[in-house]
Formats: C-alpha cells, structure tokens, sequence
C-alpha cells in the first residue's frame, strides 16, 4: 500500500514537471513579426535571410501561410523576431480575393524580448475626428495597366490601379455607397468616425475586355494586415 501511494506521488511530480516544463517552452517560442514598414532593433543579430514564394499551382502562399513557414523556421534555428525586408503580393488568378505574395525576411534574435511589444495586426481606433478609408489592390499580372475609378457616393475618391495602396479621410458619418464607374449598384458601408475601412480591390475577369473591378469590404483585422505588408508604387 505503501509503495502504490509512493509511486503515484512520483507519478504526480513528475507530470506537473513536465507540465511546467512545456509551459515554459511554448512562453520561448513567441516569435514577434515586424512588417515591412517597422524597423528591426539595434541590439538583434540576423540569423538567416529567407525568401519565400509561390509555385505553379499558387498553393499555400496567401499571407497567414508563408508568415507560419517563417515562424517554424525560425522556432528550429532559436530565432525569436522576423522582420520582413520585401514583401510582393500578387492577385491570385486560381483563388478569387485571396493574393499570394513573394516575400524575403530576416529571421533575427533579440537577447531580452520582454522589452519589446508584441506586434499584431489589430487594427486600431484612430483618435481623430474622422474615418480613414484604406483602399489596397495588389499586383495583376493580367490587366496591370487597367485603372477603374472608385466613388464614394457620387464623390471619385481615387484611380485604383494594380500595386496600389492609398488612405483617405472621411469627416461625415452616415450610410455611403461604395461603387466603380461601370458598376452602379457598389456595396454599402456605414462610415462612423474614429474607426478604420479596408477596402480591398482587385480583377474580376482576366481579359481586358471583360475584366471589372471587384471591391470588398474586409474584415479590420486581415483588412489591416494586408494593407500594410507591401509598399505600393504610388506611395
């Protein structure tokens, strides 16, 4: 009897051990992503440079995948910080309104992380007294040339054309109609200042005879994420 309940004990330390130990393993692994436009600290050493991108077949290459890619990488060689150094999204012409992006990083360690904020991509509230349109379309490979123009209301508020990024402030709340010049029925948005739109665009259509402007209304968090992974030829 003695022995049985010696035994569990052991059986108890030696769980919560590893418990504890597992625990403090993942805590190590947080990998903190810095974006194209976030500069990299002074005191981290580059471990490898990366480049990553897309196949044939355009498969697992949106965003989300190629930064996970990153982050097992750099979990196997004790890397704790990324810091992206060029990043190319392209419309993907099999996946419609998902793009796949070519993108190199540096894959850093920094000796004391606890000094550093943990970068996401939550979009935040402006403080200001207006809403802030954010209209992105990446980059075509078939119809680059087309440019559509985009109104809010009856009001042209920018060309979109392909690697395109620009934000525009809106001071009137209210209900507002989205919509390109060949497409007079848009999509809805109710504008309420102090917050952040992601409005992305892209081709509908691959011929240029056929092709029209698709415009979407992202969610704040992906919206914010994609808008500020690349650097637009008009910026």
């Amino acid at each position: 009897m003695k022995r049985n309940t010696l035994m569990l004990v052991v059986f108890i330390l030696l769980f919560n051990s590893c418990k504890s130990t597992i625990s403090l393993v993942k805590q190590d692994q947080k990998i903190i992503i810095l974006n194209i436009n976030q500069k990299a600290p002074i005191d981290s050493e580059i471990l490898k440079k990366v480049k990553l991108s897309y196949g044939l077949l355009y498969r697992n290459c949106d965003y989300n995948s190629i930064i996970n890619k990153l982050k097992s990488e750099a979990k196997r060689i004790g890397g704790n910080m990324i810091k992206i150094t060029e990043s190319k999204p392209l419309e993907n012409i099999l996946v419609f309104d998902e793009s796949c992006y070519k993108i190199k990083a540096d894959i850093l360690k920094v000796k004391d992380l606890s000094k550093y904020k943990l970068m996401n991509y939550k979009g935040e509230q402006s403080k200001n007294n207006f809403a802030l349109l954010c209209i992105y379309r990446h980059i075509s490979r078939s119809g680059s040339l087309l440019q559509y123009n985009l109104f809010l209301g009856d009001s042209l508020i920018a060309g979109v054309k392909s690697n395109f990024k620009k934000s525009i402030k809106i001071n009137r709340e209210g209900f507002y109609k989205l919509r390109t010049e060949k497409d007079s029925i848009g999509i809805p948005i109710n504008i309420s200042l102090g917050k952040n739109y992601y409005i992305k665009c892209s081709l509908k259509g691959k011929l240029v005879g056929s092709a029209k402007l698709s415009i979407k209304l992202m969610n704040e968090d992906k919206g914010k994420m994609e808008f500020d992974s690349f650097i637009a030829k008009n910026n």
